[in-house]
């Protein structure tokens, strides 16, 4: 996590969305930097969606929802209009059948 936040200062990026972070169920975590808001399988090691946020912008997040391990957005305050940023994941074709299927 410390070495994300470090690569993400390094390049000034202020959101990085990321899929299978495979963390365990649903939370927020926070550093001098950075706040990491995840959602993944209770069980963990599978599935889960991450989205890394700056110091700056975070202020302008009005909600962070996980729909399932899956299916994951934010909503962003701006003067003009709120932006909400799905993050998806989903099993590769090599993956079985029946977890394609299982949401």
């Amino acid at each position: 996590m410390e070495e994300a936040a470090r690569e993400l200062q390094k390049y000034d990026i202020e959101i990085l969305i990321l899929q299978e972070s495979r963390w365990s169920e649903e939370g927020s975590i926070e550093n001098e930097h950075y706040i990491f808001y995840y959602s993944g399988k209770a069980k963990q090691g599978k599935n889960g969606t991450k989205f890394i946020i700056d110091k700056a912008p975070r202020t302008k997040i009005k909600k962070m929802k996980a729909a399932n391990c899956r299916l994951s957005y934010i909503t962003i305050d701006n003067k003009q209009a709120n932006i909400t940023v799905l993050n998806a994941y989903a099993p590769t074709e090599e993956a079985k059948e029946e977890e394609k299927k299982q949401s």
